[in-house]
C-alpha cells in the first residue's frame, strides 16, 4: 500500500548501486486510471516507475534515463527543437508530438520542419528546451538524426496521433542535460 509518499527500492543497477524512488499516491493513481489509448505514451515516459519521482543515487553520477524522466514525466505542454543550419543561422520549432524512446533518446515527429530538417541533413546538433510544472525550464542537447524508417520511425508511428503527419522521426540522442543554468548530466 502506498502512502502519501513512500520511498522504494526501484532497481539496483550493474554497479551495485542502490536506487530508490518517491512515489507520490495521486500521480500513482492518475497513471493508473489513464484512458487505455494514452497507455502507450504512459509506458514510454514512465521508464523506471509509475511516479513522478526524485531519484538518489548513493555515490557517483546518474544515469541519463533516470536524470531525463525525472523532469520529462513533469514535462508541461508541448517542447521547443532548436537547431543552427550550415550557415550558423538558428531556427526554433514548437513541437508537440514528442516522446521518448530507450533510455537516451527524444523522439520528435516531423510533420513539415522544412528548415529543421534542413539543418539535421547538414549535420546541425540539437537543443529541446521544455518547462516542468514547477515552473522551471530545462534544456537537452545532443546530436539529432532523421529517420524516415527503421525501429524508432515504427514506434513514432505507434503512438503519434492521427492528426499529426509523422514524415520522419527526429531522434535526439542525449549528451546534455541542464536546468536553467546548472548542469545535470554530461
Amino acid at each position: 500500500m502506498v502512502k502519501d509518499t513512500d520511498t522504494c527500492l526501484i532497481g539496483q543497477p550493474q554497479d551495485g548501486q542502490e536506487w530508490t524512488s518517491t512515489i507520490h499516491k495521486d500521480w500513482l493513481l492518475a497513471v493508473i486510471g489513464v484512458r487505455a489509448y494514452y497507455r502507450p505514451f504512459f509506458s514510454q515516459v514512465i521508464g523506471v516507475s509509475l511516479a513522478r519521482c526524485r531519484h538518489e543515487k548513493k555515490g557517483g553520477e546518474m544515469p541519463v534515463k533516470d536524470v531525463l524522466d525525472k523532469f520529462w514525466r513533469t514535462r508541461n505542454g508541448p517542447v521547443v527543437l532548436a537547431t543552427v543550419s550550415a550557415q550558423g543561422l538558428p531556427n526554433a520549432a514548437y513541437c508537440e508530438a514528442v516522446n521518448v524512446y530507450g533510455e537516451d533518446k527524444i523522439v520528435i515527429a516531423d510533420h513539415g520542419f522544412e528548415y529543421t530538417r534542413q539543418n539535421i541533413l547538414a549535420g546541425s546538433k540539437g537543443a529541446i528546451l521544455f518547462s516542468t510544472n514547477d515552473g522551471k525550464s530545462h534544456q537537452v542537447k545532443g546530436a539529432i538524426e532523421y529517420q524516415t524508417e527503421g525501429p524508432i520511425y515504427d514506434d513514432m508511428k505507434k503512438w503519434l496521433y492521427p492528426r499529426f503527419a509523422g514524415h520522419a522521426a527526429i531522434t535526439l540522442t542525449v549528451e546534455e542535460i541542464h536546468s536553467g543554468t546548472k548542469k545535470l548530466y554530461g
